[in-house]
Order: structure tokens, then sequence, then C-alpha cells
């Protein structure tokens, strides 16, 4: 059974692209635009993962993640974030203890196919 990947950027090419390689690798792939679109695919859809985007409008991605972690039916969701270097002060707590990952914009497809393949590993 495929793993889906919900991918969550306010820019639709950046969105697109990352959809494009991962159905490539064989993953069910949701979007969403914005981080209110993405808790509310987070509920309905139940990703296996999540590529996320912390600047975005309507809700940024910290509150998605923050939301996400408070709900222990959710505790075990694999969270990538994509995002512009300055943010990473921002999460670097939450990368160190391996909650997420971080790449950052501009990033390659194939470093973020790697990673997410990653997460998988068993």
């Amino acid at each position: 059974m495929a793993h889906k990947i919900l991918v969550t950027d306010d820019e639709p090419n950046i969105v697109r692209l990352i959809q494009i390689h991962l159905e490539r690798r064989g993953y069910l792939v949701v979007t969403a635009s914005n981080g209110q679109e993405a808790l509310e695919k987070i509920h309905s859809e139940r990703p296996d993962a999540v590529i996320l985007d912390i600047r975005m409008p309507v809700v940024d991605g910290l509150e998605v993640l923050q939301q996400s972690r408070l709900n222990p039916d959710l505790a075990q969701l694999r969270f990538i974030i994509i995002s512009e270097p300055i943010v990473y002060e921002e999460i670097s707590d939450g990368i160190r203890a391996g909650d997420y990952k971080y790449l950052c914009k501009p990033f390659l497809p194939g470093e973020l196919m790697d990673m997410v393949d990653e997460l998988f590993v068993a």
C-alpha cells in the first residue's frame, strides 16, 4: 500500500513540482495551499507524512506543527519542513529533537525525495 503525503505550500508551482516527483515514486499525494486547509486535510485524509512550508497565509506552518503535536492521535505523523533559511531558528529545537526534518528553499527535488523515502525505511 502506497504512503499518503500531504504537500502544503502557498506557491502552486512548488506544490505541483513536489507532487509530480512524489507520484513518480509511487506515493499518493494530497495538497493544501495554506495551513488551515492543511489542518483540515490532516484530519480528513490521515496522511502518513506532511511536507510543510512555514510561511503561509491564513494559518502558518508553525501553528500546523503546534496543533498537530498537541493531538495524541497525530503523535506519529511525520513532517518535513521546507522553508527559507531564516525559519530554521524558529524550529531548530524540534529539528534537534528529531520531531521533523528540515530542507531549505530552494532545494533540489532529489534531495526532498530522498528525505521522504527515509521516513518510511523500516
